[in-house]
């Protein structure tokens, strides 16, 4: 008998996974390249270490962000996540199978060596029974609560 999952057979399903996750990569370099951009109008500024807000980097640099945004249709507050995670990860150290989710997690590891150590030694996943990120391992590996 086949096994189904909801109205798709488990093999379908699976490449349905398969599918969605390569989506998802899709989106997560799109993330980061946003944030390339964004770094390129302006760069994060040292004075307001590794993630900067209101108040720490200069007023202008908020307000160029805050038109880039705004001219791309996208959140502020999108537009500077995107470009802090692609300061943390510099374009060689990113891992395209990895998402998103799991660089912005890591991201908040502070010593760049030790980051880039850690996204390369996922933890063991029970359920694929293979080593890889999650957003939530990721977020205990921070101290984050999930």
């Amino acid at each position: 008998m086949t096994t189904m999952i909801g109205k798709v057979t488990q093999e379908r399903y699976e490449q349905l996974v398969a599918d969605g996750l390569e989506q998802l990569a899709v989106q997560g370099r799109t993330q980061l390249l946003l944030g390339d951009l964004a770094l390129e109008i302006e760069p994060i500024s040292q004075r307001g270490g590794s993630h900067a807000g209101p108040g720490e980097e200069p007023f202008g640099v908020w307000q160029t962000l805050a038109q880039y945004a705004e001219d791309l249709d996208m959140p502020l507050a999108t537009l500077l996540d995107n470009r802090w995670v692609a300061s943390r990860w510099p374009k060689e150290r990113r891992q395209h199978r990895v998402p998103y989710v799991v660089h912005m997690a890591l991201a908040a590891i502070a010593d760049e060596d030790v980051r880039f150590a850690k996204i390369l030694d996922p933890p063991w996943h029970e359920k694929s029974k293979t080593h890889r990120w999650t957003q939530d391992a990721a977020k205990r590996e921070v101290g984050q609560r999930g």
